[in-house]
């Protein structure tokens, strides 16, 4: 299928510099185009924005194109952009971070389609994020592990935020400039993840050791303990529990008994005063 260029709508790219295409050029000129330009059924590019820009160049006024509309060759059309004919352009591990970013995003929907139609086949067709996102990487040459590196930076240096679990938690602008120093290195092609990767989690570290960090992460470590111990009643009738209890299931049962009041009677004896217990 071909498309004219000029109903291709490019959109805002991850690319900030398509670097020289004159390999590409000649490349298609002598094979021809081998990898056809990606696009979404509305005529949105996917992948080839190099290719696309070359065979302009070239003075193509259409382009083959594959549409994407099914998820089955999903991880084909991500390593197109990253794999232009033979003459293509890395990318830096910024651009690839970004780039996974929005694959991933163009990847839920059609993950949706798929299990609105009844053909769900895979955890990526169930729309599990974990694995939309190893798919998103698919042809950017870094691997998911390496450009969590990238995003966790970006989080840091773009947003302010560090995740912990699930949780954004904001940081200070110490913190923030680190990142940004960090995140500059990571823009350039070839720059050492690693080491930018350590400069960001020294930072977060000396922050997230402060006396007031790890009293909110105990406090928060403790809540969810106790909210799961809350759940064993509903999970055992105490009836039925009694009936099959024998001497040593009692004993456990007793020592346990006498553990966690002492426990709650040392904490409540060493709470602060004026706050209340709520339930009581």
């Amino acid at each position: 299928m071909r498309l004219p260029i000029d109903q291709i709508d490019v959109g805002e790219r991850i690319r900030a510099d398509l670097g020289d295409l004159t390999d590409l050029k000649n490349s298609i000129a002598s094979v021809g185009l081998l990898h056809p330009v990606v696009v979404t059924k509305a005529g949105s590019l996917v992948a080839g924005e190099r290719r696309l820009n070359a065979v302009r160049e070239l003075g193509w006024t259409d382009v083959p194109v594959t549409v994407v509309d099914d998820l089955k060759d999903a991880a084909t059309f991500l390593r197109a952009e990253a794999d232009e004919n033979t003459a293509r352009k890395p990318f830096t591990p910024y651009e690839a971070s970004r780039f996974r970013e929005r694959q991933a995003e163009l990847l839920k929907p059609l993950a949706k389609e798929r299990e609105k139609a009844g053909k769900p086949s895979s955890n990526l067709d169930k729309g599990q994020t974990g694995a939309t996102r190893k798919l998103a990487a698919a042809g950017t040459g870094y691997s998911g592990s390496t450009l969590d590196k990238v995003d966790k930076i970006r989080d840091v240096a773009e947003r302010g935020v560090v995740k912990i679990g699930k949780t954004e938690v904001p940081v200070p602008d110490s913190v923030r400039l680190a990142a940004n120093e960090a995140l500059s290195d990571v823009k350039k092609t070839g720059a050492a993840i690693d080491a930018a990767s350590k400069k960001v989690t020294r930072a977060l570290d000396d922050f997230l050791d402060t006396p007031s960090r790890r009293d909110d992460v105990y406090r928060a470590n403790l809540a969810k303990a106790i909210a799961k111990a809350t759940e064993f009643p509903s999970a055992f009738d105490a009836t039925r529990a009694g009936e099959l209890m024998d001497d040593e299931t009692e004993q456990i049962y007793l020592l346990t008994q006498k553990s966690m009041n002492k426990w709650f009677d040392t904490a409540l004896a060493a709470r602060p005063r004026g706050l209340k217990i709520v339930g009581k």
